[in-house]
């Protein structure tokens, strides 16, 4: 689509890395909105989102070179390259959850609580983030006839030109969104501290799932000679640590309620 927004002298605005920020921007957001209405100390939210999101960037983007090492170790100064795309969601996860932690329990704040507020703001940012993916080209789709099918033509373009391909960037976009209504609505009917969260993963790993059918990028990594991804794995994984948790937290509540 458009990698490159605009150039100014040497310096080159890259639209994957502007919609990323927005993305973050709006999370803050509506995550700033939500410590309001549960009456959470917004300074102390604002400071952990800070490292969340320091951490997220560092862990989604080491699982990328780690998938990818052996393009990295002979290209070392692409390490740092993030505008070019290269970011793995579930190192993001626990490139945050580490952040997250390192922050929350030393001061003994409420770690549950906080993965509440933060739940229905990632699944909004993926709606908005996942556009950046188009305009860069990374994370495409295969080759595909199909009526929406979409076509890239720049030559900076992370994506093979000139061929037909499924449109997953706006798939993921679209199921961010969608996963954003559902924990929006369902906020205020939460039972115990950390089911939005849970719920969150849950759906997103089951969507992710779906999506990689119709991905067409190696780089992200496949396993048993292409016919699973390594994200489709993880998300097995999600699910089921999800599923656990859910009836951990939830058995928790109902003994402190006795």
């Amino acid at each position: 689509m458009h990698p490159i927004l605009f150039r100014l002298g040497p310096i080159t605005v890259h639209t994957y890395g502007v919609l990323l920020a927005a993305a973050y921007l709006v999370g803050m957001a509506v995550v700033s909105a939500e410590a309001r209405r549960v009456g959470a100390d917004r300074e102390r939210v604002m400071d952990w989102m800070f490292w969340g999101i320091v951490g997220a960037i560092v862990g989604a983007r080491l699982l990328y070179v780690a998938i990818n090492a052996g393009y990295y170790l002979h290209h070392p100064g692409e390490v740092f390259a993030v505008w070019n795309g290269g970011l793995v969601f579930y190192g993001g996860v626990a490139g945050a959850a580490v952040a997250s932690l390192t922050y929350l329990l030393p001061r003994r704040l409420p770690a549950w609580q906080y993965a509440d507020l933060l739940a229905p703001a990632v699944a909004l940012g993926q709606g908005i983030g996942r556009w950046g993916c188009l305009a860069a080209g990374c994370c495409y789709g295969k080759r595909t006839d199909v009526a929406w099918a979409i076509h890239f033509h720049d030559a900076n373009s992370l994506a093979p030109t000139g061929v037909g391909l499924h449109p997953t960037q706006i798939y993921d976009s679209l199921a961010g969104l969608c996963i954003f209504a559902i924990l929006w609505a369902f906020r205020r009917r939460k039972r115990f501290d950390g089911e939005v969260m849970l719920l969150y993963l849950a759906l997103y790993s089951v969507a992710r799932s779906t999506v990689e059918l119709f991905r067409g990028d190696g780089e992200r990594g496949l396993l048993f000679h292409g016919h699973l991804s390594t994200s489709q794995l993880i998300s097995a994984g999600v699910v089921v640590v999800a599923g656990c948790l859910y009836l951990y937290r939830r058995r928790a509540t109902r003994a402190d309620q006795a």
